[in-house]
């Protein structure tokens, strides 16, 4: 049985939905939302407890809505429990925590938009965090200041994030055409075509980076920084069969790729060539890559 959020990182005011898998077909289950700093003044949809009904696939969603308020409060976090009883005894499962920034804080002078100069609230970023081994680190380069680690195993996106974040980092984010162009190349360097393919991605080898679509459909944004790509730089492939992303068949997280896909067609000739970038299911097990905010031993 799982409860999965839809994000682990997400602003006041936004939407926020948990997926429910592996419970009895339709059995009700009674859920309670619990955290450091949160109250049900924090929740401006979905409540600090409800209940809801499994369908007849063992599925379920908890929809929620954050409260965009006024007050500067420093960012809260909260997990959510399932229970089978409504008296909440029995405990079947509960999520990872959720961390809501706050956005209360506000810009400096000039950071509004059309609106006279007024401060627009800024999104607080996921702390830097400390690597957790001190060791020289295996598949790894430096560029401007950062460091990078390809990891050799083949993990799902989500999975990827969070082993990420364990390890001191998180998933990569490209903010330039070199940065992306070096990073490509040396993923080549240190054995990155060994990942395994992802075959709706055309039957071609991909490398996880840190960004997907999974808040709003259609709208990509960094999980780390929470920035939307097109606010920074975006590298989408394209060719004479179409272009990315295309969300074929629920793709909801980015990746590089290592080949032209399909799978052996020439330059141009496809949806991408290798070194851009596709939209792929989140499922897929390969191989992504660790950014970390400073210079660390490597080996």
């Amino acid at each position: 049985m799982q409860v999965t959020p839809s994000t682990f990182q997400v602003n006041e005011g936004a939407p926020l939905s948990t997926s429910l898998s592996g419970f009895t077909p339709g059995s009700t289950l009674y859920f309670k939302v619990g955290g450091r700093g949160i109250s049900k003044k924090d929740f401006a949809a979905g409540g600090v407890k409800g209940s809801i009904k499994v369908d007849a696939n063992g599925v379920a969603t908890i929809s929620h809505a954050l409260t965009a308020d006024k007050a500067t409060e420093g960012d809260e976090s909260f997990a959510i429990q399932v229970f089978s009883d409504k008296k909440m005894r029995n405990l079947l499962g509960k999520s990872d925590a959720v961390t809501v920034f706050d956005t209360s804080i506000k810009a400096g002078k000039g950071g509004g938009s059309g609106d006279g100069g007024a401060p627009t609230p800024t999104p607080t970023p996921t702390p830097t965090p400390t690597p957790s081994n001190p060791d020289p680190l295996t598949n790894a380069w430096t560029y401007d200041g950062h460091t990078y680690q390809l990891i050799k195993e083949g993990r799902d996106w989500e999975a990827a994030r969070k082993d990420a974040i364990t390890r001191g980092g998180y998933l990569a984010e490209i903010d330039s055409s070199s940065e992306n162009s070096i990073v490509f190349e040396a993923i080549l360097s240190k054995g990155g075509l060994e990942t395994p393919i992802a075959r709706d991605g055309g039957g071609a080898r991909y490398v996880w980076l840190g960004a997907s679509d999974i808040n709003e459909e259609g709208k990509f944004a960094w999980s780390r920084s929470l920035k939307p790509i097109e606010s920074t730089y975006q590298n989408w492939g394209s060719g004479s069969l179409g272009s990315e992303p295309d969300n074929f068949n629920n793709q909801d997280a980015l990746a590089i790729g290592l080949e032209n896909w399909p799978e052996g067609v020439a330059p141009g000739q496809g949806f991408g060539d290798a070194g851009k970038w596709n939209d792929i299911n989140t499922a897929n097990q390969i191989f992504y890559l660790i950014e970390y905010d400073n210079i660390l031993p490597i080996s």
